[in-house]
């Protein structure tokens, strides 16, 4: 085998090595936070006031049941890409809005909803192609196929995905 076999045989083996860890996920990364809320919030069924006392259930009312939802659209990456989501100013306001003085069991899920099963049909395809057409540009330099081994890469290495959030909690009112 001459040199130019060995660097294309290399080539072949270094692109599908790197597809193969683009994985066969899809989903997007949501990191979810409250670094600005003025008031307090816990997960469980106390929490610390603000002077710093703990208040525990016999010591409140509850006022409120609150859910919403939102979804967000990321990428799926072999590069970490993560939305961030505040919600401080949305959990204050619904501590306002009841005139609470804290949240409490709040809950916080984040899933990746059935749409991205899709998605995954198409990063998989856009991996295959890419075994495919990747070797056949290398092999034959001038062929048009060198614009379907860049689009199917990037899109095997990037590809869109959908996350879901549910926040549920409590406001309460100290008695």
């Amino acid at each position: 085998m001459n040199t130019i076999g060995h660097k294309r045989v290399f080539a072949i083996g270094l692109l599908t090595g790197c597809l193969l860890l683009g994985g066969c996920s899809v989903g997007a990364k949501l990191h979810v936070d409250a670094p600005d809320v003025t008031y307090p919030v816990s997960f469980t069924s106390g929490y610390y006031d603000r002077t710093g006392a703990h208040v525990t259930s016999n010591m409140y009312e509850e006022v409120e049941s609150f859910s919403f939802s939102f979804r967000r659209v990321g990428v799926s990456s072999v590069v970490d890409i993560e939305r961030r989501e505040n919600l401080s100013s949305r959990l204050d306001a619904l501590i306002e809005e009841h005139n609470g003085d804290a949240i409490v069991n709040l809950e916080v899920s984040v899933n990746n909803p059935g749409v991205n099963s899709g998605l995954l049909f198409v990063k998989s395809v856009s991996i295959m192609v890419a075994l495919v057409t990747i070797p056949a540009t290398i092999a034959q330099p001038g062929t048009g196929l060198a614009t379907a081994a860049t689009v199917s890469t990037v899109l095997s290495f990037f590809t869109p995905g959908i996350v879901e959030a549910r926040i549920d909690g409590v406001v309460v009112r100290e008695r």
